[in-house]
């Protein structure tokens, strides 16, 4: 004969846990997550390794396209050439451009001033000139200039500054106006829904038409508002974008606090005139294939890895309904950890120690026990256990 292969442990995992697990089954998802933190790196770190300020603007290089190779290309460097010796107030005799270096004969009806050079370094094409021949009388001086190399990977706008660097300040604005403004539209909505959906009644239906109203609103208007009256600013883009975006979270919020308020736990609690932590809740799980059985407070959640400690074990879940309902002999909803079908190990959580008595569930929906902590322990066979996540 051979044995019967023991079952493999479930391995539990937390809310965190889920919502990984469900992310990373979404392709598209995970997709779009990498794109994202990849385009946040670049517009992060990219500014610091680019060559160029985004604020630096080159006027020998407006509307410049986009290019791979270095700028000047061999037909731009004789118009930058004659642009700068008009400033010099010179003409140009001849020139040649050799080794990335070019040498200028110019000629002049008056001495020309060394100092006109300055006029050179100054451009965005030339750099380190300086005299290589000048004639006796000082009409006729000869100067080689470095061309210097300028990259411009995503072109040049309207006023001759870098559109790479531009675009990853951009990535940075955009990157924290789109954090922030979710920050404030999680803190305001958040804090209003819930308050709306837990005091209910007609202070909910006020909080719910004021939020209507701002619906209604068109955003443009609301945004042109705020620059009439507080100016442009980068406070400003976020504050607004964050007290559209709010609304939507306040709605959600209060959808949640009003499906809670539904809880069973909820309406035990308030029927007893009791807080919610005394009113405890029975769970089924499984320790390493095993079951067991988790007393807790009825509005908290069990940590699957504080379970698997408590029982010894490597590895919790929750164990599937219909198993729960057979190994108990209770449905759902009225299990309690007494007189179960089947005897399995049982705990309680420690927090419930704080209370002189507690609310058990006594095996059918709504009927509850009140007893001293004490008492549960010694009437359930239950041990003391830190189970809430």
């Amino acid at each position: 004969m051979t044995e019967a292969a023991a079952p493999s442990a479930v391995v539990g995992r937390s809310l965190w846990g889920d919502a990984w697990a469900r992310l990373k089954a979404n392709r598209a998802a995970m997709v779009s997550l990498c794109y994202l933190v990849l385009m946040a790196i670049v517009c992060i770190v990219g500014p610091w390794f680019v060559p160029h300020t985004y604020t630096t603007i080159y006027p020998d290089y407006v509307r410049t396209p986009p290019s791979f190779s270095a700028y000047p290309k061999a037909d731009m460097v004789e118009g930058a050439l004659i642009d700068v010796l008009k400033r010099m107030r010179v003409d140009l005799k001849d020139w040649t451009l050799e080794d990335g270096r070019a040498t200028v004969t110019v000629l002049s009806t008056e001495p020309v001033d060394e100092r006109y050079l300055r006029y050179v370094d100054r451009s965005d094409t030339f750099d380190d000139a300086k005299v290589e021949q000048k004639s006796a009388d000082g009409l006729e001086m000869t100067f080689s200039a470095a061309v210097k190399q300028q990259y411009f990977l995503f072109g040049t706008d309207n006023v001759g500054r870098d559109l790479l660097s531009r675009t990853l300040m951009a990535g940075r604005i955009s990157l924290a106006i789109g954090l922030l403004a979710g920050v404030v539209a999680v803190v305001i909505g958040v804090l209003y829904g819930s308050t709306a959906g837990f005091i209910g009644g007609k202070t909910d239906e006020v909080m719910m038409l004021i939020v209507d109203v701002l619906y209604s609103l068109p955003f443009i208007f609301f945004v042109i508002m705020l620059v009439v009256f507080f100016g442009r600013n980068f406070v400003l883009m976020f504050l607004a974008v964050g007290a559209v975006l709010w609304l939507d979270m306040a709605r959600i919020v209060r959808g949640q606090a009003l499906s809670i308020r539904r809880q069973e736990y909820v309406q035990a609690a308030e029927a007893l005139g009791e807080a919610p932590h005394r009113v405890l809740k029975t769970l089924i799980a499984q320790v390493d294939g095993k079951p067991v059985c988790i007393v807790l407070a009825s509005d908290r959640e069990a940590s699957m890895k504080k379970v698997a400690a408590a029982f010894g074990g490597k590895a919790a879940a929750m164990m599937p309904v219909p198993d729960a309902e057979r190994l108990t002999g209770y449905k759902v909803g009225g299990i309690g950890p007494f007189r179960q079908k089947r005897i399995m190990p049982t705990a309680l959580d420690e927090t419930a120690e704080l209370w002189d008595r507690i609310y058990i569930n006594a095996g059918q929906r709504g009927l509850l026990l009140s007893m001293a902590p004490a008492d549960a322990v010694r009437a359930g066979a239950m041990k003391m256990a830190d189970l809430m996540a």
